[in-house]
This record gives structure tokens, sequence and C-alpha cells, in this order.
């Protein structure tokens, strides 16, 4: 197989899986993520992603962790990312609004974030919950 194609593909699906939609495993979830700007100085190179939380599932989800996988998402202070609730570590909820009101069955909300780096974080989409804290 000729070596160039095989660079060039796996160029094209490394560009694809960081600016188009995609799932996380066979999580009801989606997350699509869009590179806004980028700049480098004397600490290194960062990128603002812009991130859209899409709900697949036919029921309206109220919360889920959402995990940067490790190494792929370096903040320089907590401020540097928006619209998510910090759970712990590198471990993320939905916000407040969607834990009392839920995302719809194809409803998405977004959020962002400022990464030490040239490429998106990688994120885990587990405990997904299906109920609010008042159903249950």
């Amino acid at each position: 197989m000729n070596k160039l194609f095989v660079l060039s593909t796996l160029l094209l699906v490394t560009v694809a899986i960081a600016n188009a939609d995609y799932s996380v495993g066979n999580s009801p979830v989606s997350i699509s993520q869009t590179l806004m700007s980028s700049w480098s100085d004397d600490t290194g190179s960062y990128t603002v992603w812009q991130a859209i939380i899409t709900n697949k599932s036919d029921f309206t989800i109220f919360d889920a962790s959402i995990i940067a996988d490790r190494g792929t998402l370096e903040l320089r202070q907590p401020t540097d990312l928006w619209a998510l609730r910090r759970k712990y570590d590198n471990v993320y909820g939905f916000p407040t609004y969607n834990t009392d009101y839920g995302v719809a069955s194809g409803g998405s909300f977004k959020f962002g974030y400022i990464n030490r780096s040239t490429h998106p974080a990688r994120w885990t989409i587990a405990d997904v919950r299906f109920k609010s804290e008042s159903q249950s």
C-alpha cells in the first residue's frame, strides 16, 4: 500500500475527530468540538475549543460524568473551562440548569475551554442519569 496514501488517510481521520461530531463509545451522548482560536507565547501554545454535547437517546438526560482523558486537557486555571460543573479531578458534570431541567432527546448544550495544547481534549462519558434528583 502506498505510504503517502496511508499517511494522508491517518491525517484526515485525526482532523475529522478534532472537528467533527463523534459518539463516545455506546454512550447516548455525542460531543462535537470546534477550534475557535489559537495563540502561542513564551509559556506555550493554546487553543480555544467550543464543544457541543448532544443527547442522542430517546429520553431526557439530567447529568453525566464528562471525563477528560488523562494528558489531553491542560488548563492554566479553573476558569479556562466554562459551562460545565467540576465534580473532581478531571471529571465534570452538566451545569446546574441542565441538572434541574434536563437535556431533551435531540437537545444539546455548549461548553468551552482553553487547552494548553494544539489538540482538543479527548472525553469519555459515564454515569448518564435519566432522572432528576427530585424524581429519584
